[in-house]
């Protein structure tokens, strides 16, 4: 790859041998594949700004209209810049029209020679961290997606372990499964926001949902996904109450306490599976599919030491979530302790 300075033009496509013909739907997965793949440094920079371009359709176009105009100026890191953080917009003249106004930001100077310090916000989110999260509901049911929430009080179920919540996967999952979920807690203001303004497929390298070897959980934001350049984590006791939010300079070795995942930790799973809410607990109206119960999980992790329990960040949650996995004939359950035996 070519090293990048603040006064040369850059063209993704030739730099990453990418096709420009390319959807951002179909440049995402091999750009998310390239940062995973890539140590942190200004090869990865790099790679981060190029995904945030690239895999938004509507930065894709502004971008690609000036690459391709006979004799416009070639685009400098400093504007991609500009336009990696821009808010997404239907218009590509809104777009532009947040370009001109934004004001010419100096990229940050990284130990090492890193020469773009990258932000990638897809969507800007105003988070108060008050516990309040959005419920999937419309009066107006005829325009709304179905209740995501929608499931039965009582049922025919058992709780089953919850290294199988694959089988609640909506595509390729079993009938009769499903995660229930039964507890939800406030995740810290960065950590929320984090979540919010990212275009997480699943957390990927930018987040981790993980276990602790002394029975807790944890959820860590990467700096690139933060405005204010930092790792964030937040570490829940297994009851799933909050123990401690802690932070780091993007690149920082530190603190020591910094959570780090059990070596038994289970393999956790994303994408929409048939997940309902319990009593309290309400399911964002972003995470919600096309029909009742499908719901989209950034990541469900069973837990390494309690097979009846899973955890879960929903897309558009603010929230980590405690459930159970169970089987169930008739309609999801709500709560397991409702639930009345399989015969």
């Amino acid at each position: 790859m070519p090293e990048i300075g603040p006064a040369q033009p850059v063209d993704y496509y030739q730099a990453l041998a990418l096709d420009q013909r390319a959807t951002s739907e179909t440049l995402l997965p091999a750009l998310n594949q390239r940062v995973a793949l890539t140590p942190a440094g200004p090869e990865r920079a790099y790679a981060e700004q190029a995904r945030a371009v690239l895999g938004d359709a509507g930065k894709k176009r502004v971008y690609d209209q000036r690459l391709n105009a006979p004799g416009a100026k070639p685009w400098t890191p400093d504007e991609l810049h500009e336009l990696a953080i821009a808010q997404p917009t239907r218009s590509a003249t809104g777009l532009l029209a947040q370009l001109k106004a934004a004001p010419t930001r100096i990229l940050t100077a990284v130990a090492g020679g890193l020469l773009i310090v990258l932000v990638v916000v897809i969507t800007a989110v105003s988070c108060t961290g008050g516990g309040t999260t959005d419920v999937a509901s419309n009066p107006d049911a005829s325009n709304s997606k179905p209740d995501a929430n929608t499931g039965a009080g009582d049922a025919s179920c058992e709780q089953i372990q919850g290294s199988l919540v694959e089988k609640a996967a909506w595509t390729r999952g079993d009938p009769g499964y499903a995660v229930v979920l039964t507890q939800a807690t406030d995740l810290p203001t960065p950590i929320a926001t984090g979540l919010a303004e990212s275009n997480f497929d699943g957390l990927g390298t930018g987040g981790k949902l993980g276990q602790l070897q002394d029975t807790g959980v944890f959820v860590v934001i990467d700096a690139w996904f933060n405005r204010d350049m930092t790792d964030h984590a937040a570490v829940f006791s297994a009851d799933g109450t909050l123990r401690e939010s802690l932070k780091r300079p993007t690149m920082s070795s530190g603190p020591a306490n910094w959570p780090k995942s059990f070596d038994l930790e289970k393999d956790d799973t994303h994408g929409y599976h048939h997940i309902t809410a319990g009593q309290g607990v309400q399911i964002p109206s972003e995470a919600g599919g096309t029909k009742p119960g499908q719901v989209y999980a950034l990541a469900i992790l069973p837990d390494a030491f309690d097979d009846d329990v899973v955890w879960a960040l929903l897309r558009g949650g603010k929230q980590l979530y405690k459930g159970t996995l169970v089987r169930f004939r008739g309609e999801a359950p709500t709560d397991p302790r409702k639930c009345t035996p399989l015969g």
